[in-house]
């Protein structure tokens, strides 16, 4: 088949007319396959494709290549030599998960990946200096997003927040991206790992949190809200169930649908029980996924089910059998990640989170790295008490806000030497093409407090993209602190998650 990738799909968005064969889609990220131009999204090299060699199986994939061939692809072309040669010693030194590539459709198709999904999955970036594909991902536009998430019309719609960035991964973004004509809507809230036991395990109290807030109110009508953790598992059970009784109600599929890095595809990888193999490629970097991936959801007990599979590892027999769509990541331009390098992008995803108690004072500041900076402007107590969830990478602060001020200038000159002082990283100098934004987007908010105790938190102070800072002060006292993030989503005030 032949396409452009003008076409209103997730790969549409990249502002190209070059039209190319392709292949099928690569099973990693969705992306159309193609042999023919290694700037562009989906690229894997010709003799990739190929099953075994004319000559009978024997000769190695990557003996193969011409010498034209850079050594990233090679690289790439030696794992999967591994795979073609079952009784080699470099598959018994070292086994990898992506399974042989083959040139026919179907479900053998559907086993290989193209190059940027390798080496994101391989080196933790979009490509070995291939320009134009990480220009591709970049060039992502919401509203292609929009375009494919709609075209579930009659779908079971997922929609996926991440509770450490709860406000933001259910914003307008989010919603302008949801099918008015969708069956049901879910709302599965992930990444619970990230919060302390006693938080997790508390359900009844974290459903009354959710729905109180704006953004959750916001949504069409929720058909059921799960907690979950695709990191461990944990609810993941209850959530097949659900989908299982839903799209048979309805007699429909399913669709995941959620912003970048809400762990959506990661979601799907743990629902398929691939244990270390990875089906669907995740990574920090913004568009990873750039197409629909379709999976079979297995709902006959006396086939596994409920339980989820790739198309061709799916049990024929069993009744019943739905389709579930992973969607491409919705990407919110106003967003924090949006200015982030990779790396500062890893740092800022906690895969723990141990909370930091801070006492401020009045006329103090406390930094959130270079990303954001809260300080206690006036009030009735000597100080304040600060309890912030962010990431560990995340350098955390306190300082006068005279201090406060001259580091936050210094580190918009460079630190003098062209690198950031440590205190204010993420971001870092190193990779990073642009200078990163001031804290311009400041806003001021006044709290009453309630004492204390560990259960009587005033308020969450929210910066969106970086965490949340629970706010303690004497029962009846008011305080006003100021909040200063980067141009994008301003600092909002909740009800504090953590309450009892």
């Amino acid at each position: 088949t032949t396409t452009t990738t003008a076409n209103t799909t997730a790969t549409a968005a990249i502002t190209t007319t070059t039209t190319v064969a392709t292949h099928g889609k690569c099973s990693g990220c969705g992306a159309p396959l193609q042999t023919t131009a290694p700037d562009m999204l989906g690229y894997i090299p010709e003799h990739l494709l190929r099953k075994r060699s004319p000559s009978g199986g024997k000769k190695p994939i990557a003996a193969e290549l011409d010498d034209g061939t850079t050594e990233a692809f090679r690289d790439y072309a030696d794992v999967l030599e591994k795979h073609a040669n079952p009784d080699s010693e470099a598959k018994a030194a070292q086994p990898q998960p992506q399974p042989q590539p083959r040139t026919t459709g179907g479900a053998a198709a559907a086993a290989t990946i193209c190059a940027r999904c390798h080496s994101l999955r391989t080196h933790g970036t979009p490509g070995h200096g291939s320009g134009g594909v990480v220009r591709g991902v970049a060039a992502l536009a919401p509203e292609s997003t929009v375009t494919t998430t709609r075209k579930g019309t009659g779908h079971v719609q997922v929609c996926v927040a991440d509770i450490f960035d709860f406000s933001s991964t259910l914003g307008a973004a989010l919603r302008d991206s949801l099918s008015p004509t969708a069956a049901a809507t879910v709302l599965v809230v992930n990444k619970m790992d990230l919060l302390p036991s006693d938080t997790k395990m508390a359900e009844r109290r974290l459903l009354s949190w959710v729905r109180e807030q704006p953004e959750y109110q916001a949504l069409p009508p929720v058909a059921a809200i799960h907690f979950v953790s695709a990191h461990t598992g944990w609810g993941l059970p209850r959530l097949l169930g659900r989908l299982c009784k839903l799209c048979a109600h309805h007699g429909t599929n399913a669709q995941f649908i959620g912003l970048t890095n809400a762990g959506k595809s990661t979601l799907v990888n743990r629902l398929l029980n691939t244990g270390q193999r990875q089906e669907v490629t995740t990574s920090p970097v913004a568009g990873t996924t750039l197409g629909n991936l379709a999976f079979r959801l297995i709902c006959d007990r006396r086939h596994g089910g409920p339980r989820l599979f790739r198309k061709g590892d799916a049990p024929r027999k069993a009744a019943g059998i739905r389709t579930v769509y992973d969607t491409p990541g919705i990407i919110d331009p106003t967003h924090l990640t949006q200015l982030l390098t990779p790396d500062e992008q890893r740092a800022i995803f906690p895969a723990k989170c141990t909370p930091k108690l801070n006492t401020v004072k009045r006329e103090q500041s406390l930094l959130f790295g270079g990303l954001a900076r809260i300080d206690y402007v006036s009030g009735d107590p000597a100080h304040v008490v600060l309890v912030s969830f962010a990431s560990p990478h995340i350098k955390m602060h306190k300082t006068n806000a005279a201090r406060a001020d001259a580091l936050v200038a210094n580190a918009a000159e460079g630190g003098g030497e062209g690198v950031r002082p440590m205190v204010l990283t993420p971001p870092y100098s190193e990779g990073r093409a642009d200078p990163f934004p001031p804290l311009s987007n400041v806003t001021e908010h006044t709290v009453m407090g309630r004492g204390w105790r560990s259960k009587n938190a005033a308020a969450d102070l929210v910066l969106p993209g970086v965490g949340w800072a629970m706010v303690f002060a004497p029962a009846g006292t008011q305080v006003v602190l100021r909040a200063s993030l980067v141009p994008g989503h301003p600092a909002t005030v909740r009800t504090p998650l953590e309450n009892g």
